[in-house]
């Protein structure tokens, strides 16, 4: 077993949801998005608990919330607050969630913008470097996209050893693992790794969910993708599309055979 990044542990982050809910206050320095009451003097009801992580394209609905104020207290509600402010875990200032949406959805659309060729929008916000050529442009963009998710996981994200283990027995070299300090660092570290195309979304030709198809890396040290066929999120959805092809096949053979 060769080093490798292992970011299945990096998944493995958990993640606190207030059982009651969120609702929405105004204060002196604007609204708030606040614990129910009958948490504010307690923990998050641990029986939320979750693993953002391993919940595919989670950052792109973050960056997708209007601003309106029911958005960001139905997705609060489901997913937790983002665990930036010095009062968590039981407020957080709105002014926070509509920056933090804003930027994440600016580094999307110029990730986006970069695989797609088109940096007009991007070239138009630099007009003064109207002397670069394309290759510039493309250079630039990319520098600033990595430089924003950097900044972005700056002090969020820990880097961590550990230790993998086959048939209860620790192997050697150990892995590499990140470990996100709070709920946007998660979701910035998951859009980090789509960027670098150390994760790949496809959709489970049976229960029509979102999963992801997993890299490795082998002995040489060099990127390698698992089962690129991947259809199926779980052997589950793989043996009951099985079963429902095998239903669907009988009735034909029998008339055929008619």
């Amino acid at each position: 077993m060769g080093n490798y990044t292992d970011m299945d542990r990096t998944q493995n982050f958990y993640w606190w949801v207030n059982s009651k809910g969120y609702e929405m206050r105004e204060t002196d320095e604007g609204d708030v998005l606040c614990s129910h009451p009958d948490n504010e003097r307690s923990r998050p009801n641990p029986s939320k608990q979750y693993q953002p992580l391993k919940k595919p394209g989670l950052y792109r609905r973050f960056a997708n919330l209007p601003e309106n104020p029911q958005a960001i207290i139905d997705f609060a509600n489901t997913y937790g607050l983002l665990g930036v402010s010095a009062s968590y875990p039981f407020n957080e200032a709105v002014e926070i969630w509509h920056s933090e949406i804003q930027k994440m959805a600016s580094a999307i659309r110029l990730h986006e913008n970069i695989l797609n060729g088109n940096l007009q929008e991007f070239c138009a916000e630099f007009a003064e470097f109207d002397n670069l050529d394309s290759d510039d442009w493309h250079r630039f963009a990319v520098e600033w996209l990595t430089t924003t998710i950097n900044e972005a996981l700056s002090e969020k994200a820990s880097p961590y050893l550990m230790l993998p283990q086959v048939d209860r027995k620790i192997v050697y070299p150990v892995g590499l693992a990140f470990r996100p300090n709070n709920f946007l660092a998660a979701l910035w570290i998951q859009f980090a790794l789509d960027v670098a195309g150390m994760k790949k979304r496809l959709i489970c030709r049976a229960c029509g969910n979102m999963f992801w198809l997993k890299y490795k890396i082998n002995k040489n040290g060099d990127r390698q993708i698992q089962r690129a066929d991947s259809l199926y999120c779980s052997h589950k959805c793989k043996m009951a599309e099985y079963r429902r092809r095998r239903k669907t096949k009988a009735p034909e053979e029998q008339t055929s055979a008619g």
